[in-house]
């Protein structure tokens, strides 16, 4: 008697695995496509300045795309739309506030300004809330990132960078600093500070950023906490939305 051999109990297991990297892969093309948004509306909102020393807001774009593991030529490619697209426009913003208190800003693409407004506003509806003043909640946060530092000079760095006027720091790993400063000017005043000490710089990384968190925590029941991550999931999922920055995520019973 002959036994045949078959890769048939193989074939569910396998197409399993094609299903999840399939949908991994488009999703890291979605986060591709919008990190390349970001890219050259923060460049349009600045008037075309391209220089991540001169542009906070694209330093930060540019950071969120390397962590993402962007690839640099599709970098350089939505640098280079900004000036062959005159229909890429700037970015609006979007406030919107919820019964429990909770608030959240969203950042989008300005070229469908009226139609995104009203799909945002349809989104928060579902979700119980309305767009409203929830900027009060957040604060701004200005920052000053060193990446790719010579360990033997972090501390040299650190306590001049105190010294120069910033709030606090923080030691992200041995070659990586991050200053916190109040203002956006103390925080130009510590990188040009920083650059103007320590010329060694120049092989680093060196760049100045902008933030925004939430100075208000509101904590919301389970069942309110399940409706809003549901919206700040379709919120990401918006094809012209570029950023969603939520005023809390803690929960209470």
């Amino acid at each position: 008697m002959s036994v045949r051999l078959t890769s048939r109990v193989l074939l569910p297991h396998y197409h399993n695995i094609k299903h999840r990297k399939a949908r991994v892969d488009a999703q890291k093309q979605a986060t591709f496509q919008k990190l390349s948004r970001d890219v050259y509306a923060v460049i349009k909102s600045r008037n075309g300045e391209k220089d991540p020393s001169k542009n906070p807001r694209l330093a930060r774009a540019l950071e969120a795309a390397r962590k993402a593991s962007m690839p640099r030529q599709r970098i350089e490619r939505a640098i280079s739309t900004v000036e062959k697209d005159s229909s890429i426009s700037d970015t609006v913003l979007f406030e919107g506030v919820f019964p429990d208190g909770v608030g959240v800003l969203v950042r989008a693409t300005a070229a469908r300004r009226n139609a995104v407004a009203g799909e945002v506003r349809s989104l928060m509806s579902h979700a119980g809330g309305e767009l409203g003043k929830a900027s009060w909640m957040f604060t701004e946060r200005h920052t000053v990132l060193l990446r790719d530092i010579d360990k033997q000079y972090v501390d040299d760095i650190i306590m001049f960078g105190i010294d120069q006027g910033a709030d606090d720091v923080i030691l992200i790993d041995d070659e990586s600093i991050e200053f916190l400063c109040s203002t956006a000017k103390e925080r130009d005043e510590v990188r040009r500070a920083l650059t103007e000490k320590f010329c060694f710089l120049d092989t680093a990384i060196l760049l100045a950023l902008q933030h925004v968190d939430p100075k208000v925590f509101v904590a919301i029941s389970d069942e309110a906490a399940t409706r809003f991550e549901r919206l700040l999931s379709a919120l990401n999922d918006h094809a012209d939305v570029l950023d969603v920055t939520p005023s809390s995520r803690d929960t209470t019973k």
